[in-house]
């Protein structure tokens, strides 16, 4: 994540490779580093993030590619390729959470996530790029969609 001031300069495309260094890195601790190994290694964390999307609520979902090991990986690879983040702006003191881990999973059958977005009702749109169909959800209106991967308090 990258701050607004930082991108307000007008050379901001030519510094944006060469200079800007990301305020907030997601899922580890910084961009230079792979976390417990291969990229795509741990199955309740988005390693290899394709999309994203915000709600009215300014929650963050990211699209997988869905490609993790370990145990059970082939199994639950169609059900772990949307992740929940309830505040994806989470600092603490003045500084951003830096390897901020997801707060929940979308377990939608997707065999390659795609494009995200999400409607003026906060319905999820989400395009599965291999099985050529949209899926639609509300997880405000039904929370089963959200399951808990146990690496924060969330919901509560």
């Amino acid at each position: 994540m990258f701050s607004a001031n930082d991108l307000k300069n007008k050379d901001v495309f030519l510094r944006i490779f060469t200079e800007l260094a990301a305020v907030k890195v997601f899922n580890k601790k910084s961009l230079t580093t792979s976390p417990r190994g291969r990229c795509s290694s741990i199955l309740n964390n988005p390693n290899s993030p394709v999309s994203l999307a915000f709600d009215s609520k300014y929650r963050m979902i990211i699209g997988n590619d869905g490609y993790s090991a370990g145990p059970d990986s082939q199994k639950l690879r169609a059900y772990k390729q949307l992740f929940f983040y309830a505040n994806p702006m989470k600092q603490q003191g003045s500084s951003y959470v830096q390897g901020q881990l997801p707060d929940a999973y979308i377990p939608l059958p997707l065999s390659a996530s795609g494009e995200l977005s999400f409607d003026e009702s906060d319905n999820l749109i989400t395009q599965d790029h291999t099985w050529r169909r949209i899926m639609i959800i509300n997880y405000n209106n039904d929370s089963s969609y959200l399951v808990p991967t146990g690496h924060s308090s969330w919901p509560n």
